[in-house]
């Protein structure tokens, strides 16, 4: 009776460090499997915001370079408009010979007729990419407007149709528009695209912390 009750404890007792062995075992198992999900989704987050890093990189290396185009643009359309501006003003007040405005005029016209496609393209590649509201796609917008005046301002003057006295003050205001449009746009560029130059204090910061680096890796 006594060997019989031994054997049942000892039954017992198997089946209980089985069944805790099993416990443990799904403890085990099931905190593998939160860490693992943890882990999982840690680096599901690392390499999300990696991703979105890039992209970020990208879009700005992108903008850069459609920036870089529409300023070149602007400098060229420049001289076309201040070159407009002075060939009005300058056969409106001076007596030339009526062949020579005519060729004057028909050159002013032909520089602002070939900087127009650029500029109007660079404009809505830019509203693309930045939308009609944007600052920068503003600043573009009004010196295209500017610039596709005086297109026709110019363009009346060489067909005969301008007018001496309102000519040269309207050219010269819309050169002025013109000058300022391109003024807000190369501000507004520098805010969202610019390259920012370190700081004297940041470089001697930079380089005394480099400095003891150093000498404590020696140390």
């Amino acid at each position: 009776m006594v060997i019989a009750s031994a054997g049942v404890v000892a039954g017992i007792t198997a089946g209980a460090t089985l069944a805790a062995a099993l416990v443990v075992a799904l403890i085990t198992a099931k905190t593998t499997n939160e860490r693992q999900e943890r882990q999982l989704g840690a680096e599901a987050e690392r390499q999300a915001a990696s991703l979105a890093h890039d992209r970020e990189l990208a879009d700005i290396a992108d903008l850069r370079a459609l920036l870089d185009q529409v300023a070149s643009a602007l400098d060229r359309a420049t001289n076309a408009v201040s070159k407009a501006e002075s060939t009005i003003t300058v056969c409106a007040r001076f007596k030339l010979d009526d062949d020579r405005k005519a060729e004057m005029l028909r050159d002013a016209k032909q520089k602002v007729d070939d900087v127009i496609p650029q500029s109007v393209d660079l404009g809505a590649r830019l509203r693309v990419r930045l939308g009609p509201d944007d600052p920068i796609s503003e600043a573009l917008q009004s010196a295209n407007s500017a610039l596709a005046e005086m297109q026709s301002a110019v363009a009346m003057r060489s067909l005969g149709l301008g007018d001496d006295k309102d000519d040269p003050p309207t050219a010269k205001k819309l050169l002025a528009e013109y000058s300022a449009a391109y003024k807000r746009f190369v501000v507004e560029a520098v805010k969202r695209a610019g390259t920012v130059a370190p700081k004297p204090m940041d470089r001697n910061a930079a380089l005394l912390k480099t400095l003891s680096y150093d000498v404590s890796s020696r140390g």
